[in-house]
């Protein structure tokens, strides 16, 4: 019986540290996308980009984790330009802003109490730009962006 709670405390304490720097990764993966797709927006501006990553981690058309979304390529492009990029954070009072963004909606994730504005959108687009891909169906519309499912 020692043998056997000595196993099970040796496991617990051998993975736990790993699922928290998972945690800690994929936390700071989604408040770099925050921070590099919305910076300068309000709140929900903020938290809706992070609220697509998140969509997009639960999709089977998408991989299962934050940073493997945030990193993708399809055919050798990044799905958020920046992440193949070296752009540096400049104004770290906006990105602590994201941190704080990126743990609220993770923890909510995790807890399975996130509420999502955007309809589950997997895509989207700031204003300024007119994108080529695909034609999907817009589902949310904030200050800086339009989404689509």
């Amino acid at each position: 019986m020692k043998k056997f709670i000595l196993i099970i405390l040796t496991a617990f304490l051998f993975i736990t540290p790993r699922i928290a720097m998972a945690e800690t990764s994929d936390i700071n993966c989604l408040a770099k996308a925050i921070y590099f797709e919305s910076r300068g927006g309000t709140e929900s501006d903020m938290k809706d980009v992070g609220h697509v990553v998140l969509n997009r981690s639960n999709s089977i058309k998408f991989p299962s984790n934050v940073c493997s979304v945030v990193f993708q390529k399809i055919k050798g492009k990044c799905q958020f330009p920046w992440a193949c990029n070296t752009y540096r954070i400049k104004d770290n009072e906006e990105f602590e802003r994201s941190k704080e963004y990126a743990n609220e909606l993770y923890r909510q994730e995790k807890s399975g109490v996130r509420r999502d504005p955007t309809n589950k959108a997997l895509f989207f687009h700031n204003f300024r730009v007119a994108p080529s891909w695909g034609n999907y169906s817009k589902c949310h519309i904030n200050k800086q962006h339009i989404f689509y499912k």
